[in-house]
């Protein structure tokens, strides 16, 4: 990660131990609400140019590998989805389920966040095999 990247990693790194707190005691809904108003969208600025979501997605994901947790898809997703609207990104966070034949008859989740009509998160195309069921 470059160095103009730290403050990214420090939002990152406090959105991630948020998240993680949040999760065990408060609502989806609640969270994304939440996130949004401890870490207020900077003031916008003439010279800043609005980020690509893509490459924006590649810097969190590098970030969160430098931080000391282990991060679940629905965390990495509400980290992303935080950090996009932060700098007016518009995204949405999908949530898929399907049946996970190696255990039998119960459900596997996995989340991602979209923006601009792309799939964010989605290492290798694995949302493929999920169907989208909930969109917070």
């Amino acid at each position: 990660m470059e160095t103009d990247r730290r403050p990214l990693l420090a939002e990152t790194a406090c959105l991630a131990v948020l998240v993680k707190g949040l999760l065990r005691v408060a609502s989806l809904r609640s969270i994304l609400g939440f996130s949004r108003r401890i870490f207020p969208s900077p003031a916008p600025s003439p010279a800043r140019v609005a980020p690509d979501p893509e490459a924006l997605c590649r810097d969190v994901q590098a970030a969160l590998r430098l931080i000391p947790l282990r991060v679940s898809c629905l965390e990495r997703s509400l980290i992303l989805h935080a950090i996009l609207g932060r700098r007016k990104i518009p995204s949405s966070i999908k949530i898929g389920l399907k049946k996970d034949p190696p255990r039998g008859s119960l459900l596997a989740a996995h989340a991602w966040v979209e923006a601009g009509g792309k799939a964010l998160l989605d290492e290798d195309g694995i949302r493929d095999s999920f169907h989208a069921t909930l969109s917070p």
